[in-house]
């Protein structure tokens, strides 16, 4: 390979940095593209239209909206570029703002502001009282603002994919971006997960584009990218290691390096005039992402516009007795047992306090390590916390449409010919075509590479959006199906040129390569990608708008998957709006003319009386006090026969407090422990329950008891549900059970529960099968 052959080199067509081309078709190519990306656009936001915000949203416009509104960053902005962008246009607005003072201020608790700036009046007695703020308005305006980043993506992708496998393959990876129900799920969300993706895809392909040709224009643009890359999450931090890979790939390689700087312009053609060029490129993309991130927090080192916000630590003293501690927002987090521990604690120490970065920036990351030391999670009927190595792949051969697995085989068979070809056609041995293969895809496998090695080691397994950063990466890889179709190359002209299609002096136009394939077998491969791609586009589009709860049929299809994965693949409480829907449509939405109890356990972090639903309410993630601040129902003794709508989530119990997990002997004994004793008494006269509140350490220990005793209640009667199949489900999400006296009394009050549903008492970190 010459030193001219480099990403995007092409012979006979002209193509310019945004990867469009001019010539013969090019208005075909452009408006293509520009179909596909508004198509995207559209889908991604339409479907999210009548959502609720999910679990997530709510804390991400908080946080970006305080950091605007107070110039304070105590909200902790982990990801302050998409932060600041979801909430510019918000900041902008005519939007009424929560008062910065409470507990809610002081402990920075960014889900209590989000709830005041979006969903206050939460007292519908004296509304006068609240923000104006229309929350609907709010989700749509945040949610359009990080599609943009979506569609940013898709353009890469395209860019790419069309630099390595011409204009058809670029069509192939483009559409199997734009459609793919994953990402359309994430992409209209006001979240983090898809401009992470974006920071991956744009960072490594503009650092090897500058790698194959050193520029200022290509300099400026790659430190910009990266600037804001590092900026959008920190798991983007490990761009670090990856792009110091394919430096070292490149000083492996060895070829000639043209470098276009003011005053700097030659052909290095040695590895050591390597080292000060990519020196050069060290320290502008550093220098790039240091002002960016000092420039995002308003080149101020204090996390705090005012006082600083004091956050309790608890402790015992050496008397036993529990204390509280109160310390700065850095202090607490630097406190965490998991961040003790890490041994990159003393580093972050040291730039603290020579004030090297952001406060703020150094508190999010001390709560990062803390965050991916462990997290509940659930697979397949099992629960635990330190994650399972099968997760990630779980979720991807469930919640992908199985023609995207017939598209990728179709893909290594594709390249598998065309490299067997040139083995034989041009006498090179396998070994330097594969060494040339990998080269031109270096940063494509290096992110899937090193991202997956992370995932699959790492403790939080919560959601398929964790590993959305490699999906563009996978979808370019799996452009190279479209020399299946390379027939439609006529309808472009001549098309692009690449290293890897190459087959001698000039492109491989599709003819050498089938050549190679016999009649038959070609005509199977193309109709099978043509049916492949129009069945993936049906699929993904029948699906609509439920792109979150998306399962392809080897995971049961939307009605099925709770039984795989729950959480941020399946339920993450963006159904309230549908719920409400579905209670109208039931005579159940009036809590005054409905003839039937409607009970309702809830994954997520909006009131449901935003929404219209009014229902008893079970524990959920949230406090309901905390959740719905105007709910006024006194806690039942015993649950009545009724309507029970139970999110996804908490019926495999994955976040039930002090009964978290499969339902276990030792629940069960505290269970019966905690009803004996509550139902004991709350039978007696008033003046006696006083008497043996005091007994028993007062109201607030009560207070506690009764709390456990519901959570225990709740993952008991979950137990009883799991083994039943559900009488209705809401978007797949919420399922709905029509309880009967008897079946209460099986599932909360009977002795003979079936032994598997608790094996015997096992540690809380145990992986334990349900």
């Amino acid at each position: 390979m010459s030193g001219g052959d480099r990403l995007g080199d092409s012979r006979g067509v002209s193509v310019d940095s945004t990867g469009l081309r001019a010539g013969s078709g090019s208005k075909f190519v452009n408006g293509g593209v520009l179909l596909l990306l508004v198509v995207h656009f559209g889908l991604a936001n339409l479907a999210n239209w009548g959502k609720s915000g999910t679990f997530d949203e709510l804390a991400h416009v908080a946080i970006g909206y305080s950091g605007w509104a107070t110039g304070d960053h105590r909200m902790k902005p982990v990801a302050v570029l998409q932060h600041r962008w979801i909430s510019l246009p918000l900041y902008l607005g005519n939007y009424e703002s929560p008062v910065p003072e409470g507990e809610m201020w002081n402990y920075a608790d960014n889900w209590g502001y989000g709830r005041k700036l979006m969903f206050e009046p939460v007292d519908r007695e004296r509304p006068e009282l609240g923000l104006k703020n229309d929350p609907q308005e709010i989700l749509h305006t945040a949610r359009i603002m990080s599609s943009i980043w979506s569609v940013i993506c898709a353009w890469v992708v395209f860019i790419w994919a069309r630099r390595l496998w011409g204009t058809v393959g670029g069509f192939v990876s483009l559409a199997l971006y734009v459609f793919n129900p994953n990402i359309l799920a994430h992409a209209g969300l006001a979240t983090i997960d898809l401009p992470a993706a974006l920071a991956f895809t744009a960072g490594m392909y503009t650092l090897w584009d500058l790698l194959q040709k050193v520029t200022t224009r290509g300099l400026v643009i790659s430190s910009i990218v990266w600037g804001l890359a590092l900026a959008s999450k920190f798991s983007a931090l490990l761009l670090v290691p990856m792009g110091l890979g394919l430096m070292l790939l490149r000083l492996a390689d060895g070829r000639p390096l043209s470098v276009d700087l003011p005053r700097f312009r030659k052909e290095v053609t040695t590895r050591g005039g390597l080292i000060p060029v990519f020196g050069i490129i060290l320290v502008s993309h550093f220098l790039a992402t240091y002002i960016t991130i000092w420039a995002l927090f308003g080149f101020r080192f204090s996390t705090f516009s005012g006082d600083p916000a004091m956050l309790p630590i608890q402790y015992t003293d050496v008397d036993g007795v529990a204390k509280v501690n109160f310390v700065t927002q850095f202090e607490h987090y630097a406190n965490q047992p998991a961040v003790k521990e890490s041994a990159l604690l003393p580093v972050i120490q040291m730039f603290h306090s020579l004030r090297l970065f952001p406060e703020a920036y150094l508190t999010c990351f001390l709560d990062t390590i803390g965050t991916v030391s462990g997290f509940n999670s659930f697979l397949n009927g099992r629960f635990g916390i330190q994650g399972f190595p099968s997760f990630f792949p779980y979720c991807v051969l469930f919640k992908t449409p199985f023609s995207v697995f017939v598209i990728g085989a179709l893909a290594v068979a594709a390249h598998a010919i065309r490299r067997f070809h040139q083995v034989k056609r041009l006498g090179r041995t396998a070994s330097s075509l594969f060494l040339t293969g990998f080269y031109a895809t270096a940063p494509l496998w290096t992110i899937i590479g090193l991202y997956w090695f992370t995932a699959l080691t790492g403790h939080i397994n919560i959601g398929i959006r964790h590993i959305l950063p490699t999906f563009p990466a996978i979808f370019i890889l799996m452009g190279a199906a479209g020399a299946w179709l390379g027939g439609l190359g006529s309808w472009f002209g001549r098309d692009v040129d690449s290293e890897l299609i190459r087959t001698d002096d000039g492109p491989e136009q599709g003819e050498p390569f089938r050549s190679v394939v016999p009649a038959p077998v070609r005509l199977l491969a193309k109709w099978s990608m043509a049916i492949c791609l129009g069945w993936f586009v049906l699929d993904v589009t029948g699906s609509y708008p439920n792109y979150l709860a998306y399962f392809n049929f080897i995971g049961g299809g939307t009605n099925g998957g709770y039984h795989h994965l729950v959480d941020s693949s399946y339920d993450w409480g963006q159904e309230l709006p549908e719920l409400a829907r579905w209670m109208q449509s039931h005579d159940l939405h009036d809590p005054a003319t409905r003839k039937r109890r409607v009970y309702l356990s809830y994954f997520g972090s909006t009131p449901p009386s935003a929404y219209g639903v009014h229902a008893t309410l079970l524990p959920g993630f949230f406090d309901r006090d905390t959740i719905e601040p105007s709910y006024r129902e006194p806690v039942e003794l015993r649950l009545q026969p009724g309507v029970y709508i139970i999110s996804a989530t908490m019926l495999q119990s994955v976040y039930s407090g002090p009964a978290t997990g499969p339902w276990r002997q030792d629940y069960e004994q505290n269970y019966r422990h905690l009803q004996n004793v509550i139902e004991s008494l709350f039978s007696l006269p008033l003046p006696e329950q006083a008497q043996q509140i005091e007994r028993h350490g007062g109201q607030s220990i009560v207070q506690n008891a009764m709390r456990h005793y519901e959570f225990l209640r709740l993952s008991r009667l979950c137990a009883y549900l799991r083994r039943h199949q559900p009488d209705d489900q809401i978007n797949g999400g919420l399922l709905v059970y029509s309880l009967t006296q008897p079946e209460l009394n099986a599932a909360l009050y009977n002795n003979d529960v079936p032994p598997d549903t608790y094996p015997p008492p096992l540690r809380p970190e145990d992986n334990v099968p349900y």
